[in-house]
């Protein structure tokens, strides 16, 4: 068995993908993912595919936001994945997800 990349994540993989068949709807992606099951990296893993225009919602802006900040600072371990990096996002009008709001492991 592969150990599973990030073991503080859990063993079922959720994947948003863009609907295109030429980056993500394709064989190659399907076998990885079924591959990533065989090998017991992971239990479950769950395919997405996003509407078209999808990138002009707020869930996008913000996760772009998150991505760019992310881009931008050395991580070393998983914990420092997780330190809170809200404030380089841009703001909403409804509060997150409860389980955005405790801490790791709660």
């Amino acid at each position: 068995m592969i150990p599973s990349p990030l073991p503080l994540l859990g063993r079922a993989l959720v994947l948003l993908l863009d609907n295109t068949t030429a980056d993500n709807k394709n064989k190659t992606v399907l076998a990885y993912a079924a591959w990533l099951v065989e090998t017991g990296s992971f239990d479950k893993v769950t395919l997405f595919f996003l509407p078209k225009g999808h990138t002009y919602n707020k869930l996008d802006q913000v996760f772009s936001a998150l991505i760019n900040s992310l881009l931008k600072s050395t991580i070393c371990t998983p914990e420092q994945l997780w330190e809170p990096r809200i404030s380089n996002c841009p703001p909403t009008d409804s509060p997150p997800p409860p389980h955005l709001t405790g801490s790791l492991g709660s």
